[in-house]
């Protein structure tokens, strides 16, 4: 399991490393936005997909952070540990 943001943008960290390795986890990622059902970072936020690699290998996307940005320039942190986003 790794932590997405809800924004549709997947590009550096662990995401990055992941997506390139197995490059489903971000096809996946950005296809939930064009499912109507999940189609705001509302609706996304607090979701978890499973996306499988192989019959070995799940990888688990948990929108779990609303927004993104660099905690070590913006001093804001992303997670929300409460899944508490209004």
């Amino acid at each position: 399991m790794h932590q997405v943001n809800c924004q549709n943008a997947m590009g550096a960290g662990v995401a990055r490393s992941l997506y390139e390795a197995h490059p489903q986890v971000k096809e996946r990622y950005h296809m939930l936005t064009h499912d109507p059902r999940f189609n705001t970072p509302e609706k996304r936020f607090g979701l978890v997909q499973p996306v499988t690699i192989s019959k070995d290998l799940i990888i688990l996307n948990s929108f779990s952070q609303f927004d993104f940005g660099n905690s070590k320039y913006s001093g804001i942190v992303y997670t929300d540990e409460k899944c508490t986003h209004e």
